[in-house]
């Protein structure tokens, strides 16, 4: 039962005013306000005075990819499922089945609390009113919890006998699951695979959600999504490209949405596979912190640097810049006593200073690649990453990236590995100077081969050691934390100066440059390249240069200017 309280009563009990002139304060002074969606900021934020004084970021909150994982998943050779887990799947496809004539068909499926904003009518009428959809697929409907509904609260019983009338109206018996409970911990991602199995479909049809986690819970099985064009469900798709967004109050819309999907198994794989990729990559809580811990340690350090630019900030440079060039060293820029075309490359960085931020990546320590920059008089660098990615500074002060080392320390357990590879066949470890704290280098014997090199994964991966290895030249391998590596560097680079990726022109010559040279980098591979780079000629996104070393990057460049 309701009671209206008037504007004086409302401030009297809850203080609404005071906390309205709080959270106005807030928005003014905060130097980062964090929401989950776009739309966030939009619908909750939009009457606020100091609205357009906040500097307002989107971090989608994440979910547990260990319980929420792939469909797939059970049928590897390496996986064990719990008994607990083992007990829910029976339990669920029990559950299911009993309601169904042809249990083996697709299954579109929704889950949600028995609440009206969640449309569970609208999809039952989608469904009852396409004779074909009916004939191509089930339906089962997870209305929250129900036992007996004649003493459930009103709005849910409305809810729920409707359901029951409509499963009626429309004769769905045999094709219409509507289960009484599910278990969230165990019965809810079970319930989702099971769908995936069945090569169906989720449907989300709550209009104007601020975010959508069980769009993220689906994807992250590998259930393709129908959803609203508005709200969290229209950012989370967009960006994971796996489903179709429809008017959720359009039944005809959301029948055609579903047939198309299950229809096309081209389609619906697409769909699959990139919403595990997404859910994977972008919508678990180590992104999410990732991406938090980045944009803290970005105010930090645009604070620290700003010493370094009287007119405008060495931090706020960075975030204009139009361009980011990131050069591997050794083999690339110079060869030994080779610097040809090194003059031609320092006038071209010189003279594009303004909107080119210049980087130099370095299998070096930073103590070495400071003497390089002084023995070959290199253009003054504004971003360093050295030791093979291991490590990032800004200028020629090497001023650290206080959240990197934080970063790629996940995991890391360099003692470990050290020792495990004492012995370790065709290898033997490098000279004091190659090591570092996130870096440990050996040479390798001249037929150490690409199966030595995944036979020494598995031999890693088998002492639960996890690392990223990185072959050059068929005689060096370097040793990296698995979240290290030029490549990931680039990439967090990047993301903490809000420069897209495509942005960047990263050059280099040998292996272990291979992580900034793959994806959609503007890549440049200069002729003097090493044979594991070889490969790369299949992406459209790399350019193999004619010219060796530091004339081969200008003419990379100058390809890339010309687009």
């Amino acid at each position: 039962r309701f009671v209206s309280l008037s504007e004086f009563k409302i401030n009297e009990k809850f203080n609404i005013d005071r906390r309205i002139d709080e959270e106005e304060k807030t928005l003014k002074n905060a130097e980062l306000i964090v929401v989950s969606t776009g739309h966030e900021i939009q619908s909750q934020y939009r009457n606020y005075i100091n609205k357009d004084k906040a500097r307002f970021e989107v971090i989608p909150p994440g979910i547990n990819t260990d319980v929420f994982y792939p469909f797939y998943r059970p049928d590897m050779p390496s996986f064990s499922m719990g008994l607990q887990q083992e007990q829910a799947l029976y339990r669920i496809n029990a559950e299911i089945e009993r309601f169904l004539f042809a249990p083996e068909k697709p299954l579109i499926l929704s889950i949600g609390r028995a609440d009206k904003r969640k449309n569970f009518e609208t999809i039952m009428h989608a469904y009852g009113e396409d004779k074909e959809l009916q004939a191509m697929a089930n339906l089962a409907i997870f209305a929250g919890v129900r036992k007996d509904i004649s003493q459930m609260p009103g709005d849910e019983k409305e809810i729920l006998t409707n359901l029951l009338l409509l499963m009626d109206k429309y004769d769905l018996y045999g094709k219409l699951a509507l289960p009484k409970k599910n278990e969230p911990k165990f019965e809810i991602p079970e319930i989702y695979r099971l769908a995936a199995r069945k090569k169906g479909v989720f449907v989300n049809a709550t209009p104007g959600e601020n975010f959508g986690l069980t769009i993220v819970e689906a994807a992250a099985c590998g259930l393709p999504v129908v959803a609203s064009p508005t709200g969290g469900p229209k950012e989370i798709i967009t960006n994971a490209d796996n489903g179709i967004l429809v008017n959720v109050d359009d039944t005809t819309a959301i029948s055609a949405a579903l047939k198309k999907i299950i229809s096309d198994n081209s389609l619906w794989q697409k769909y699959s596979e990139n919403g595990i990729k997404a859910a994977q990559e972008e919508y678990t809580w180590e992104a999410h912190s990732d991406k938090y811990i980045s944009l803290i340690d970005e105010l930090y350090t645009s604070s620290k640097l700003e010493k370094f630019d009287k007119n405008l900030s060495f931090g706020k440079r960075l975030v204009k810049a139009n361009l980011f060039f990131i050069s591997d060293l050794d083999g690339t820029l110079v060869d030994g006593l080779n610097t040809d075309g090194l003059d031609e490359l320092k006038s071209w960085v010189e003279d594009n200073k303004q909107n080119v931020v210049f980087g130099i990546a370095s299998g070096r320590n930073h103590i070495l690649t400071a003497k390089a920059l002084s023995d070959y008089d290199l253009p003054e660098p504004d971003i360093l990453i050295c030791s093979a990615g291991t490590e990032i500074y800004y200028t020629k002060d090497f001023i650290p990236d206080p959240g990197w080392e934080h970063h790629i320390n996940y995991q890391w357990k360099r003692y470990e590995i050290q020792n495990a590879m004492e012995g370790y066949p065709k290898t033997q470890p490098q000279e004091g100077p190659a090591q570092w704290d996130y870096k440990l280098s050996y040479y390798v014997d001249e037929d150490f081969s690409a199966d030595n090199l995944a036979d020494l994964y598995r031999f890693l991966d088998d002492r639960k050691l996890r690392a990223r290895l990185f072959l050059t030249d068929n005689k060096y391998l370097d040793i990296l934390p698995v979240r290290a590596g030029k490549g990931n560097a680039v990439r967090y680079l990047g993301y903490k100066w809000k420069l897209p990726i495509d942005k960047f022109i990263t050059a280099g010559n040998g292996g272990n440059d291979i992580g900034m040279l793959r994806g959609k980098t503007k890549a440049i591979v200069v002729s003097n390249h090493s044979p594991e780079l070889e490969p790369l000629r299949q992406s459209r996104y790399v350019y193999f240069s004619k010219q060796p070393t530091a004339r081969g990057v200008l003419e990379g460049i100058r390809h890339y200017l010309k687009q």
